[in-house]
């Protein structure tokens, strides 16, 4: 099949030039002219997509033909654009740089989907050297599509001017150019740059840099650019169907745990799996799962909190302890062990899964491509199996005994044994997977959110708005919070109150007493993640609208009409946007004592079945515990 995808690749000479500052801006720049603009990073980074996710308002993706093989990468990158009307993707490195002869480069990735190359050059403290270094990585290899330049750094108009002459005696197009300001730099630490989660002003700076990039750059040109690229030949990606029976497992993700690629979470998905999310910073207990997946992040940034959370640690050694099984990588390794020593020498209690300790160190231990194969059976694969993947830490683990995993680098082809099988420390073995009904389906990177539709209910206090708010703040896109409520009197403005105490600041509120079909409409232009909440209040002001005597059929039949409006404006919304409805559920109680009560419940209920039919999942929330029941 051939797809027509417009496209470009923002590459740089080397790590540091800016590439990630610019292309936030220009996916922030392009959103706000109202472009569907779909991200990409090149390599295996959990960081930089976080900041592409908040910019475009959709999941970031990442492009690595060491983790998936080459010729599955354009398939999957024609599946993701689903939706999208362009694609920007981020280089890693410099253009040229990779793993051994050039494995998973920024080059190669443009070679491989054929899109034209932006180069980004810091040009600080630089002449007519800077077109010298733009002709040398153009020249490098003349099968790159190699479309122009982005000055970066610029001390003055004069200097400016000096290296558009000389890029202009170089024959080489400059496509924007941005003056040193140093409110656009993103703040960094060891492994990269802090993730947006963790960065307060992430939304203000992600603002920022689409207002300078929309100023500097020539986007119409970009734009252009990116529509002249040829066709893209793939076949359809399918992963066939969508498994019908499934298990919980429990995802680690607070500021703490982050580091999870949104293909691999869908992929556990479509095989069967239910993710629940929870947070070893904040929680007290692990939630009702059957195993765990504990991915990377910085928990050398929060170990104090983490000692501070110690029923959150027993709770996760008393998993263990029964033969919960669990799967720990990076941060979630370190973590599950005795202890963790942070840059200072500070030693914090961890779990106590596994016994020795994880200590940071100031120099970088390992960066790089690795093979890995497993040296006895677990629940990744039987003995023999051979597993690819990427090391990049500052750490080191001290523990003793038999490894798990014998590992290769790529580069030089040196082996050496890592990582540790709980069963060393706990010889008990590990229970069957609980089975539940259902097919899964996820549209945001398969985190918590399995679909374009999510209907939440329950009683009153039953906790389903939290549940709902917390679903949203994991989301993958930013959020709109569509409150139905009007403010009549002292109680239901405490409520309200409450309420918006609850919400992050970063959230959007839009008011939708009524229509609000067109509020859900114009609130996915701008955001990835809608939360309604709810959809009795809305229900209540309809029919206070009202007047008596109430006829039956006719309110049933706006009812109707007006949950179909909803649905109708749900589904008209971008492919990647979810929709969360939080409802009541009101006919569970005695039978109401007047009539308009009692049309209430009725019509309170056909509202809920009206709009879990479509949804895509559907929870109850019972004593602050979401069930899934659908």
């Amino acid at each position: 099949m051939r797809y027509s995808i417009p496209r470009l690749v923002i590459a740089a000479t080397q790590s540091g030039s800016g590439k990630t500052t610019i292309a936030t801006g220009l996916l922030s720049a392009l959103r706000e002219q109202g472009i569907a603009v779909q991200s990409f990073k090149v390599g295996p980074d959990y960081i930089d997509p976080g900041y592409h996710a908040m910019a475009s308002g959709r999941p970031a993706h990442n492009l690595d033909s060491w983790l998936v093989p080459e010729q599955v990468l354009p398939k999957l990158f024609a599946k993701a654009m689903d939706g999208s009307d362009i694609a920007v993707i981020e280089g890693v490195m410099g253009l040229y740089d990779g793993g051994r002869e050039g494995i998973s480069s920024t080059a190669s990735i443009a070679k491989l989907l054929k899109a034209p190359v932006v180069l980004v050059l810091d040009v600080k403290s630089m002449g007519a050297s800077a077109a010298a270094i733009a002709q040398g990585f153009r020249d490098y290899d003349h099968e790159v599509d190699f479309a122009g330049v982005i000055l970066n750094r610029l001390g003055s108009a004069t200097h400016e001017e000096m290296i558009r002459s000389a890029m202009k005696d170089a024959g080489i197009r400059v496509l924007g150019a941005l003056h040193r300001d140093d409110s656009l730099k993103m703040p960094e630490r060891h492994l990269g740059l802090v993730p947006a989660a963790e960065n307060e002003r992430e939304r203000e700076a992600i603002e920022s840099m689409g207002t300078a990039v929309a100023k500097s750059l020539d986007i119409e040109a970009i734009l252009h650019l990116a529509c002249l690229a040829p066709e893209l030949e793939a076949e359809p990606f399918d992963l066939g169907q969508v498994a019908e029976r499934s298990c919980r497992i429990g995802i680690a993700r607070d500021e703490a745990f982050s580091f999870y690629y949104p293909a691999s979470l869908a992929v556990l998905e479509h095989e069967g799996a239910v993710l629940v999310p929870f947070s070893p910073l904040h929680d007290a207990e692990l939630p009702d799962v059957d195993g765990l997946f504990l991915g990377g992040g910085f928990p050398e940034m929060f170990a104090a909190k983490l000692q501070e959370n110690a029923a959150m640690r027993a709770s996760i050694k008393k998993a263990a302890e029964k033969g919960m099984p669990i799967y720990a990588e990076c941060g979630g390794y370190m973590y599950l062990m005795h202890s963790l020593q942070d840059f200072t020498g500070t030693e914090y209690a961890m779990c106590d899964v596994l016994p020795g300790k994880a200590a940071m160190k100031e120099k970088l231990q390992m960066v790089g491509y690795v093979e890995a194969e497993l040296m006895g059976d677990t629940v990744l694969g039987k003995a023999g199996t051979k597993l690819r993947g990427h090391e990049f830490h500052f750490s080191e683990d001290a523990v003793e005994g038999k490894r798990p995993l014998r590992f290769e680098k790529l580069r030089t082809g040196e082996r050496y044994e890592a990582g540790e099988p709980r069963e060393r420390a706990r010889q008990l073995p590990a229970p069957a997977l609980r089975r539940l009904p259902g097919g899964r389906r996820s549209l945001c990177g398969g985190l918590h959110f399995m679909g374009k539709m999510i209907l939440v209910t329950g009683g009153a206090r039953s906790g389903k708005s939290a549940f709902a708010e917390q679903l949203a703040r994991e989301s993958c896109g930013s959020v709109a919070y569509i409150a139905t409520a009007e403010v009549w009197d002292e109680e239901m403005a405490h409520r309200v109150t409450l309420h918006r105490s609850r919400r992050p600041a970063g959230w959007k509120t839009y008011e939708a007493p009524r229509e609000a079909a067109a509020v859900i409409r114009e609130a996915g232009r701008e955001h990835g993640v809608i939360l309604f909440d709810c959809v009795t209040i809305y229900l209540s002001n309809m029919l206070c609208r009202e007047a008596e005597p109430y006829d039956e059929a006719h309110l049933t039949a706006l009812v109707r009409g007006e949950m179909a409006a909803l649905v109708e404006a749900v589904q008209g919304l971008p492919q990647e946007a979810e929709v969360l409805f939080v409802t009541n559920e009101v006919g569970a109680g005695i039978v109401p004592e007047n009539r308009l009560a009692r049309l209430y419940r009725d019509l309170a209920g056909l509202s809920n079945q009206q709009l879990a039919a479509p949804a895509d999942a559907v929870y109850a929330v019972l004593c602050g515990i979401p069930l899934r029941i659908k």
